[in-house]
């Protein structure tokens, strides 16, 4: 069932011959989602050096802890798919 179809059973306008569809948590929270997107307005916040000085540091130590994981197992998984003598 096609996006437009799934709307158009939404609001009623499917016609008497379909089915009635159960409406999960799963529609009623995407539905929320997307109208709280279209209805939010900016924050005017201020972001303090000390949280964009976290943030750079949380990057980096994922940056770096992925280099590490390549550097150890990157061997032994090339070996492993290639199978290497």
């Amino acid at each position: 069932m096609g996006i437009k179809q799934r709307i158009l059973n939404w609001i009623g306008e499917g016609g008497a011959s379909m089915k009635k569809e159960k409406r999960p948590f799963a529609s009623y929270s995407f539905l929320a989602t997307c109208l709280a997107a279209m209805f939010m307005m900016n924050a005017q916040a201020y972001l303090d050096p000390a949280a964009a000085s976290y943030l750079v540091q949380i990057v980096s130590g994922v940056v770096i802890a992925c280099g590490v994981t390549v550097g150890i197992f990157g061997k032994r998984f090339a070996c492993f798919s290639v199978s290497c003598a």
